[in-house]
Formats: C-alpha cells, sequence, structure tokens
C-alpha cells in the first residue's frame, strides 16, 4: 500500500487562467469519483492536509490550488487579492476540470475562502469541512475574547502590517527571525500533546518557512489584511449546505467561540471542540479529526450535483 508521501508525489499539477489573467497552479490527486476542494491556509501547500490525503485518497478526487499572489499562481495586480478573488479562482479550477460541484474543506484562511464560495454559489458546494477558521474580521477576533472587540487593537495591527510591508529591511528582519524561532511552536506543542509534538516538527518547520519566504511575505501580509476586510457573518444563515466544524481548545488565532457561533447561525451545522488542540489540529490530533471527517463526507455530504456532473 503506498505510503502518504508516495501518495503525495502522485500529484498532478496544472494550470488555468483566470478571466482576469491570473496563471494559477492547482493540484490534483486520489482516485475517486466525488471531488473534495481543499482551500489553504495562509502560507499552506498540500502537506498540510497530509492525515486527511492519507484517508481519503482511494475514494475521492482532491483538488487545491496555490492562491493567487503565491507561490506558483503570481499575481501582479494587489488590487484584486480578495477573499472573493479566491473563490472565484477555485470555481474558475472546478470548471477547467468539468466539476460541477464537490465538498470543500478549508483551514485557517481557507475557512473564509470557502464560506465565501458558498455564498456565492451554493450549488457548486455540497458540503462543508470548516478547521480552525472564521467568518472574517480576522483582526478583531484572533486572540479576543467572545463579545469583546479592542478597536485600538485592530486599528494597531493594521499599522504594524503597513510599515512591515512598507520597510523592506523590517521585512527582511521579521521574515528571518521568525524562521529562526520556529522551534518554539513545537516546544508550546509539546505541553499540550507530549511527543508527538516533536514528531511534527518537520511540517511546522516547512509551514513557518513558506510563511517567512522572503518573496511572499509582503504578500502575506497584503492578505492579512484582506482577511480581515471580509466579512461573511451576514449570509451564514443563508448557506445551506451540510457543515462541520473544527475549534482547537487553545487555538488563540482562532477560539472555540467563533466555532460554535458560525455552527450557530449555519443552518446545517456541527461543531466540535478538540480538547488540548491548538490552530493545527488536523496535524497534532489526526485520530480524532480524520475519522469525523470520513464519516461527515460519506453520510452527511449532499453528493447529488458531484453524481450528476460524473453521470454527464
Amino acid at each position: 500500500m503506498p505510503t502518504t508521501s508516495e501518495k503525495l508525489n502522485t500529484t498532478e499539477q496544472r494550470f488555468v487562467t483566470t478571466r482576469d489573467g491570473v496563471r494559477l497552479s492547482y493540484e490534483v490527486l486520489g482516485k475517486g469519483q466525488k471531488t473534495v476542494v481543499l482551500a489553504c491556509g495562509l502560507g499552506g501547500r498540500l502537506y498540510s492536509w497530509e492525515p486527511l490525503i492519507e484517508s481519503i485518497f482511494d475514494d475521492y478526487r482532491i483538488i487545491t490550488w496555490d492562491y493567487r499572489g503565491l507561490f506558483e499562481s503570481p499575481c501582479r495586480d494587489h488590487s484584486r487579492m480578495s477573499v472573493r478573488d479566491h473563490a472565484e479562482d477555485a470555481f474558475c479550477v472546478l470548471d477547467n476540470e468539468g466539476i460541477a460541484s464537490a465538498a470543500w474543506a478549508g483551514w485557517s484562511m481557507g475557512v473564509q475562502v470557502v464560506l465565501e464560495a458558498a455564498s456565492m454559489d451554493p450549488s457548486r458546494v455540497d458540503g462543508l469541512v470548516l478547521l480552525n477558521g472564521s467568518w472574517g474580521h480576522t483582526f478583531s477576533t484572533a486572540g479576543q475574547p467572545r463579545g469583546i472587540s479592542l478597536a485600538e487593537l485592530v486599528r494597531f495591527e493594521h499599522k504594524l502590517v503597513e510599515f512591515v510591508r512598507g520597510n523592506p529591511r523590517v521585512e527582511r528582519f521579521a521574515a528571518g527571525l521568525t524562521n529562526r524561532v520556529s522551534i518554539v511552536p513545537v516546544l508550546l506543542l509539546s505541553m499540550l500533546i507530549g511527543r508527538r509534538a516533536f514528531s511534527l516538527r518537520p511540517m511546522l518547520e516547512r509551514y513557518v518557512s513558506d510563511a517567512t519566504d522572503p518573496d511572499n511575505c509582503s504578500t502575506y501580509l497584503l492578505l492579512l489584511q484582506e482577511l480581515d476586510a471580509c466579512s461573511s457573518y451576514h449570509r451564514l444563515p443563508t448557506i445551506a449546505a451540510p457543515a462541520l466544524i473544527f475549534s482547537g481548545q487553545f487555538d488563540l488565532m482562532t477560539p472555540p467561540w467563533i466555532g460554535r457561533e458560525m455552527a450557530r447561525r449555519l443552518p446545517n451545522a456541527e461543531h466540535v471542540c478538540v480538547p488540548r488542540g491548538t490552530h493545527f489540529l488536523l496535524a497534532e490530533h489526526p485520530h480524532r479529526v480524520v475519522p469525523r471527517i470520513g464519516e461527515f463526507l460519506e453520510r452527511k455530504v449532499r453528493w447529488d450535483h458531484a453524481a450528476r456532473s460524473a453521470a454527464g
């Protein structure tokens, strides 16, 4: 039986040009007929989904893409980097593959992209898996208790991002410093999940390295502001697709109250809060997360559109 790394090596890289001229890179793998779209976190790529890919590889076709402006999807027009643009890009990828609809899974930033796609065209979304994410306004929710919005802190965060983006030397220094302290997340995780945290070090270091790549750092900072500018909170009650929402008990970036609030407002949602979990639930607690996703895809997702697409 192929290992996870061998399965990842079967990935086919493909390209499609969007209607505004951005050449998107995307990847396709898996053996099934039903499609699962993976919307990555900011800075994460296919490797961040390894436990899920291992589980669903034989039964589903899996598609992910590089967000415009990152990695192999360059975009010079920084005025077209909104969450809505990323959702439209995902539709463009599906169109290129001849796929009418799919189940969508988002992690962190990807949750906002998935929710935006579901509100834009519900007919293309058969189900939602939302990991460690928010409906939007991230500067107003990250690390803040429920019901408290520290406006001054939000303004400070925007000013800080703009200061770093406007000073290349500061930007390079911040990226280098973050990369040098990449062992810190591993040490913090070890206090929650024990020795397993050290087995996650290669993945976490790769994520930190990607997220602090000097070639992409300025774009990451811009995307952080775009994530804060976007909100689908008011549209959540209109998203009828079944949804499975995961939060980590100790996730400071997207605290559990956000997941509970999304589950309250989405008409057909279930919320799971994983004890001792942080922002990297899928990697930390695959034995808790992956089986729940597999059951959800099998029993709760409405595959009607996908079935019609395959039959056509």
